[in-house]
């Protein structure tokens, strides 16, 4: 069962009086219940798509054209009153930054509780108990004291074991985490990412992870979404995109990731640069300037997004007489 869809969804970016296409036609389905990974370079759009989705695009950004169906209801059709009642309730945000979605004026307790009352209406008597309970689910320790501490007096893993509880505390359906371990070292990234496994599996909520490394992802994730330049470029489940990438860019990605086995090796990393909004172009492949085999009319024909072997895959030279 679907819980998003998004079709044919574009954002334009303006810079300057010139309108760059930041998202081009993307199409991905989230699967109810289901982790699914988006991942991609920095800059290639992974962000930008999360706030689509959660109605918060900058100023100079807007929809140019597409839907987002959430539950049967396309979100873009949405006055933002009605917005309101979704964002933060049915479908929640994690930040990359716990700091910027922190205030640090406020107890990091009665933050919690502010998003819970904003939603529901809660005996108040029971919101400091379903507070403490939820910081509890995240993994935090001495809750009652930890509840009147404001967020400088906190490490970075629990500020950021906070910002996962603001955006459960209302059980959402869907719950968005966009690079929520980045800031934090090795082991707490670890700690983290099983939490949002745990929890994701006693709640029965929907998880988008956002990420540029697909080592985090490896485990975690029932499907896999390769995002390239503001496009989807393979798309399918992360068991077979994982032992066999098809898109030249998804290759390199895992390329990328260190093993153990590679000690005293160079690591790889794909040649060349994401290219910025301006000096993108519709002609061609996006990626082709990159990538380690091309055709002539990789320079010339946008490749479409295609489904090949039980995967969607958009390259000229998979799934055709050029593989």
């Amino acid at each position: 069962m679907t819980k998003l869809k998004i079709e044919n969804l574009s954002v334009d970016i303006k810079n300057k009086n010139q309108k760059h296409k930041a998202l081009d036609d993307i199409n991905i389905e989230i699967e109810s219940e289901k982790i699914t990974a988006l991942v991609g370079e920095s800059g290639c759009g992974k962000s930008l798509l999360s706030l689509s989705i959660m109605g918060l695009l900058p100023e100079a950004a807007s929809i140019a054209a597409g839907s987002i169906v959430f539950d049967n209801i396309n979100l873009l059709q949405l006055r933002e009153k009605e917005m309101d009642s979704i964002r933060g309730n049915k479908i929640s945000m994690i930040f990359q930054e716990p700091m910027t979605a922190l205030n640090p004026l406020m107890k990091v307790g009665e933050q919690i509780e502010e998003a819970l009352l904003t939603h529901k209406k809660t005996p108040r008597k029971e919101v400091k108990e379903q507070v403490l309970d939820i910081m509890n689910r995240v993994g935090l320790s001495r809750v009652k004291q930890l509840y009147n501490d404001f967020p400088h007096q906190l490490s970075g893993g629990m500020k950021q074991r906070i910002v996962i509880a603001m955006a459960l505390i209302n059980k959402p359906e869907l719950i968005i985490a966009d690079e929520p371990t980045t800031a934090l070292d090795v082991t707490i990234q670890y700690q983290i990412l099983e939490m949002l496994r745990k929890l994701n599996q006693e709640m029965g909520s929907t998880l988008l992870l956002i990420s540029h490394d697909l080592g985090v992802v490896n485990e975690l994730c029932s499907n896999i979404a390769v995002m390239y330049a503001g496009k989807i470029v393979e798309e399918g489940s992360s068991e077979s995109i994982l032992k066999t990438p098809k898109h030249p860019y998804t290759q390199g990605l895992i390329k990328s990731v260190p093993r153990f086995s590679q000690k005293n090796q160079k690591l790889y990393s794909i040649p060349g640069m994401l290219a910025p909004l301006n000096k993108r172009t519709s002609q061609g492949c996006a990626f082709a300037k990159r990538c380690p085999d091309t055709l002539k009319e990789c320079y010339i024909k946008s490749p479409d997004l295609r489904e090949i072997d039980g995967r969607k895959v958009s390259c000229l030279r998979v799934g055709g007489d050029n593989e």
